[in-house]
C-alpha cells in the first residue's frame, strides 16, 4: 500500500542518536529493542536506567503538523482508506469477495425471512459476521501502518486483536440466540416456499465456494441447508431447519473459539502459549547471568502477532557488572524469540523492592 494513501503519523527517523537524562534517583533499567531499523536512547537516572529501543516518535513536530492539518472528514478518510486497500493485489482480491458476501448476505436475510427458514437466516448471521470480521480486518490493515504518537507510544499494532476479539464476541452471542430460536421451532416449524429456499441455499454455497478456504465453515453451513431444504422438499421433515440451524450456530462456534481465545490472551497479556514450557528454563538461564543475585519473576506478553515484549528487575551483586549484566539477560531473552526487552538492574534492595 501507498503510504502517502494513508492516514499517517510522519516521524522521523535517525539510525544513531542518545540522549541522556538526569534524575536524583539511583537505578537501572535496559531496554533491549531489536528491528529491521535500529534507533537507541540511552537515559541514565539517578538509578540508572538505560533504554535502547526502536520506538521514535519527534511529538512537537508532530503536534505543529497537527495544527494546521484539521482532522478530514469522515467520508474522506474512508475514502482514502479503500483507495489503500485496493492498492495492494492482497486486499484489493479480498475487498471485492467481501462486496459479494455482503450482497448476498441480504439476499439470504430477505428469503430466511421470506420462506421462514431458520437456518437460511443463521447462515446469514454467519456470513454477516465474517462480513464484518473482513471489514474490520482490512480497516486494520491500514491503521496499524499508522506511526507511534505520544498518545499510543506503542504504536496501533493491537487494533486487529481488538477487532477480532469484539466480532469473536458478537457472533458466539448471535449463535446462542440461534440456538434459543432452533429449540423452540422444533416442534413447530412452519417452512414455506422450500423450492426457493432450495435455490437460495444452493446459491449460498457457490458464493461460499468461491473462497472455501476461507470460510469453510460457512461453505459447511450452506450444505446443511441444502441438505436440510431437500429433506423438506421431498419428506416435509420441517423439523430439519432448525435442526440445520443448530449445526451451523454450533460450527460457527467452534471456528470462533481459537479466536475468541486466543485475542482475550493477547489483550490480558498472557504470556505467549509458546513460551510456556520456557519460562522455567528463562528464569534458570537469568540466575546463571554472572553478578546477577536475584531477580524479580519476568514480565512476558505478546503485543501483537509476532511482537514480544518482556520486563525483569535484577538486583546485581556489589561491584558487579550492570552493562554486561544488562546484555547477559537481554540475550536470554533473545534466544526465545522476545526482541523487545526492558532489564532494570539495581543495587540497592530496600529503596527497590
Amino acid at each position: 500500500m501507498a503510504a502517502d494513501s494513508l492516514p499517517v503519523f510522519k516521524t522521523p527517523h535517525s539510525h544513531a542518536h542518545g540522549l541522556s537524562h538526569a534524575h536524583p534517583h539511583a537505578h537501572d533499567h535496559a531496554h533491549d529493542h531489536a528491528h529491521d531499523h535500529d534507533h537507541s536512547h540511552a537515559h541514565a537516572h539517578g538509578h540508572n536506567h538505560a533504554h535502547a529501543h526502536s520506538h521514535s516518535y519527534d511529538f512537537v513536530a508532530a503536534a505543529h503538523a497537527r495544527k494546521g492539518h484539521p482532522p478530514a472528514p469522515l467520508l474522506q478518510t474512508a475514502v482514502r482508506y479503500v483507495r489503500s486497500i485496493l492498492q495492494n493485489q492482497e486486499t484489493r482480491k479480498v475487498f471485492f469477495f467481501l462486496l459479494l458476501n455482503l450482497s448476498f448476505t441480504v439476499v439470504e436475510f430477505v428469503y430466511g425471512w421470506f420462506t421462514n427458514s431458520l437456518g437460511l437466516t443463521a447462515d446469514a448471521i454467519h456470513m454477516l459476521f465474517d462480513s464484518t470480521a473482513i471489514i474490520c480486518s482490512l480497516v486494520a490493515s491500514v491503521i496499524t501502518k499508522r506511526e507511534a504518537d505520544e498518545h499510543y507510544t506503542y504504536g496501533f499494532g493491537r487494533v486487529e486483536t481488538m477487532t477480532g476479539f469484539v466480532n469473536a464476541i458478537l457472533l458466539v452471542y448471535a449463535s446462542l440466540g440461534i440456538i434459543w430460536e432452533a429449540a423452540e421451532r422444533f416442534y413447530a416449524p412452519d417452512i414455506k416456499e422450500t423450492g426457493t429456499l432450495l435455490v437460495v441455499s444452493i446459491l449460498g454455497f457457490l458464493v461460499n465456494l468461491g473462497m472455501f478456504l476461507h470460510v469453510l465453515s460457512d461453505t459447511l453451513g450452506s450444505v446443511g441447508v441444502i441438505i436440510s431444504s431437500i429433506l423438506i422438499l421431498l419428506f416435509d421433515w420441517g423439523w430439519t431447519d432448525p435442526l440445520c440451524s443448530v449445526f451451523i450456530a454450533v460450527l460457527t462456534i467452534y471456528t470462533t473459539w481459537p479466536l475468541l481465545r486466543d485475542s482475550g490472551n493477547t489483550l490480558l497479556q498472557r504470556i505467549p502459549a509458546e513460551l510456556d514450557n520456557s519460562i522455567a528454563s528463562i528464569s534458570r538461564q537469568i540466575q546463571l547471568v554472572e553478578g546477577v543475585a536475584s531477580f524479580s519473576h519476568p514480565h512476558i506478553w505478546e503485543l501483537n502477532q509476532g511482537h514480544l515484549v518482556a520486563t525483569v528487575k535484577i538486583q546485581a551483586r556489589p561491584a558487579a557488572d550492570e552493562q554486561k549484566i544488562r546484555m547477559g539477560v537481554a540475550a536470554v531473552f533473545k534466544e526465545a524469540g522476545i526482541r523487545d526487552i526492558t532489564v532494570q538492574v539495581d543495587r540497592d534492595v530496600i529503596s527497590s523492592y
